[in-house]
């Protein structure tokens, strides 16, 4: 991360405007149109922002900025993405699915809303670190503090309270971010509560023997993705995790222009014609290797929150599965922090989020009374 007294944004790009009205028709188009109610107009910007990479480099990257058509802030309200290997799909450069919806929903309902497009996507060129936990974090932590310098500038009051969510990739995300953002201890990013939504926190002991054993839905794709950005990050040969010719096709499939239809149709669906033998065995085992050790880097399970924390999940997940939630809620628990599982009922991935949203967007609303 940035040093805390120092700007980290670049420049902020006005990308649209929408009044009441038209929040009004995309949430009446939407699955929460008798859920959830709009008060606000939207204003979006794309920010350009300096954060770290997962070598202590400078990197220029962006996100998506929701300024509620108000005087007074709500709240700040900081949503994480999930999977997603086209760079140029994210929510600075916004869609239904990627940003919209979200800015719609919270900066509709006084919240300034921000989403970071993570390190290797939107102006990033980098290698996306898929699940690295310290990249994570300076991608959405170094937002949050372009989204402050932002309001400086506008002369907007920065207002509490500070609500995490995101889904998939972006509840590990959201998970690793809370807990810095609590480490770090910074008066104006104090957390006050998160929902982290169908995401995996305990990568090394739950999710690679749920990948390995073929229950995942994206399964190759997953153990493609993360392998190569391990294999990148700790200095470790891809070919021994991947097999050939997948090995050195792997880089140019996650180059970026790739969606992950094509990705998983270059890629095999059976673990044992993708995962190299001596690998797979070990996984299968349990025994300890670069990998292991790699995800075990990355669990976001082993430590005790301050402030609330809900997890979701959805009983037929087969991308992230629900153990995922159900053992963090426990172990943290045990720890002394509240943090609660919550069921999404008989859900796949996709529906989880569609199913819980409008209870998280209660939920956080409960921490924040609607401007007067």
């Amino acid at each position: 991360m940035q040093n805390p007294q120092e700007r980290t944004l670049v420049r902020a790009e006005a990308i649209g405007s929408y009044p009441l009205s038209l929040v009004q028709m995309a949430l009446a188009n939407s699955p929460f149109a008798d859920t959830i109610t709009p008060q606000y107009g939207v204003d979006l910007y794309r920010l350009i922002y300096m954060t770290t990479d997962y070598a202590g480099e400078q990197v220029t990257v962006s996100g998506l900025l929701a300024a509620p058509q108000t005087d007074t802030l709500r709240g700040v309200v900081s949503y994480q993405r999930g999977t997603n290997p086209l760079r140029a799909d994210v929510p600075s450069t916004p869609s239904i699915q990627e940003g919209l919806l979200g800015a719609a929903i919270f900066g509709g309902r006084g919240y300034l809303y921000v989403a970071a497009d993570y390190i290797g996507a939107g102006v990033s060129s980098e290698m996306h670190p898929y699940y690295h936990a310290e990249s994570a974090t300076t991608a959405v932590v170094d937002l949050l503090r372009a989204a402050y310098d932002w309001t400086t500038d506008q002369g907007i009051a920065w207002s509490r309270p500070l609500l995490l969510t995101g889904f998939s990739q972006g509840g590990h995300a959201t998970m690793v971010a809370h807990r810095a953002l609590q480490t770090l201890d910074d008066p104006r990013f104090q957390v006050t509560a998160s929902a982290p939504i169908a995401g995996p926190f305990n990568i090394s002991a739950i999710s690679i023997p749920f990948s390995i054993n073929g229950q995942a839905g994206l399964n190759s794709l997953y153990i493609a993705y993360i392998a190569y950005a391990y294999s990148v990050i700790y200095d470790q040969p891809l070919d021994s995790f991947l097999r050939e010719p997948y090995a050195a096709q792997v880089p140019a499939l996650f180059d970026g222009t790739h969606s992950s239809a094509e990705i998983s149709a270059a890629l095999p669906t059976s673990v044992e014609e993708l995962v190299q033998p001596a690998m797979l065995a070990q996984l299968r085992s349990g025994e300890d290797n670069w990998f292991v050790e790699a995800a075990r880097q990355n669990d976001v399970y082993d430590w005790s929150s301050l402030a609330p924390v809900r997890l979701y999940y959805g009983e037929r997940d087969l991308d992230v599965g629900s153990e995922h939630a159900i053992f963090t809620a426990a172990h943290m628990t045990a720890l002394g922090a509240d943090v609660q599982a919550i069921s999404a009922g008989e859900t796949d991935h996709g529906q989880t989020i569609l199913a819980v949203f409008a209870d998280v967007v209660a939920w956080f609303d409960s921490f924040a009374p609607m401007n007067s």
